[in-house]
């Protein structure tokens, strides 16, 4: 998957109201790295598959999601919504009655955030959530490493396999995980070729940009080099039959962040005359005599 930004027509106008300062974006194409949320009114812009590890809480740039019942613009919804704490914020439009609404660089930390969007003639709607940490985790790809952050100090720094060059390069970018899966059933690729995937029990998904995810990858024993088909694979104990000699790095990372923590892409990837990592044709093998039947793999 190659790397893509948001394809948007950007009018930069930072126009000042009673509470907060907006940048317009007036277009997002249909090709978006982060699906269309399914909510209905003023919410979170996630998709929910399960409980959040840290409750209520969100990451620093998760999306609110504005659904009007008549047609607006990014200028209209700006000129009729207030927040607190005060912080820039840019709208996306979706469509003519569904828009973005997102900070235009971070939420505040640690803080209680209340919106209101209360356009002339219709009912007001509100939301109100609070962020976790400045949480961010860094991905690069030159040096094949993810870096988690917390309020600006380095908390935890792992080994990982990304997408292999030339045609399967994880994108670069700012992202923001979007959807967890603590045990996910993974599948796509090129039918009919080895680039091909339909995999049961992936552990610790966390989907930053359409099908490309943070996961576990408990068939890979070779992290630092380019092995996957885009997704950022990590080390795993889950579903491992060898658990005692890997960090349990996928699932801490999971239990570390919530949904919107930013995840930067960064660097090159470095070149490889390997191919990416085959997936194994049964499911995660287990110390116990028994041996699973399901099936296991990356998305990507």
């Amino acid at each position: 998957m190659k790397a893509h930004t948001l394809a948007i027509s950007l009018l930069v106008s930072l126009i000042l109201t009673s509470t907060a300062v907006f940048v317009y974006d007036e277009a997002v194409s249909s090709s978006a790295p982060h699906p269309t949320p399914t909510r209905f009114a003023i919410t979170r812009g996630h998709l929910t598959v399960w409980r959040d590890p840290h409750g209520a809480l969100v990451g620093i740039v998760d999306p609110v999601v504005y659904t009007s019942p008549i047609a607006e613009t990014p200028r209209s919804i700006s000129r009729h919504t207030m927040i607190t704490p005060r912080c820039p914020l840019r709208v996306i439009a979706l469509s003519a009655h569904r828009f973005w609404i997102q900070p235009a660089l971070a939420w505040p930390a640690h803080a209680r955030i209340h919106l209101t969007v209360e356009p002339t003639g219709v009912r007001p709607q509100s939301t109100e959530f609070v962020t976790d940490a400045a949480k961010s985790i860094t991905v690069n790809l030159t040096r094949q490493q993810v870096l988690a952050y917390e309020d600006g100090r380095l908390m935890r720094m792992m080994s990982t396999s990304t997408g292999v060059a030339p045609d399967w390069v994880t994108p670069t970018g700012t992202f923001w995980i979007y959807k967890k899966v603590p045990d996910d059933h993974m599948k796509g690729g090129i039918p009919g070729t080895t680039d091909s995937w339909n995999v049961r029990h992936v552990p610790w998904a966390q989907y930053i940009y359409g099908g490309i995810a943070i996961h576990g990858a408990w068939w890979n024993h070779h992290f630092g080099t380019p092995r996957s088909h885009g997704c950022i694979q990590l080390a795993t104990r889950t579903n491992n039959p060898h658990p005692g000699i890997f960090p349990d790095d996928a699932k801490w990372l999971y239990h570390f962040t919530d949904m919107g923590t930013p995840v930067i892409v960064t660097g090159k990837t470095p070149p490889t005359s390997r191919q990416p990592l085959q997936y194994p044709h049964q499911g995660p093998l287990k110390p116990e005599p028994n041996v699973s039947k399901s099936s296991a793999s990356s998305n990507r």
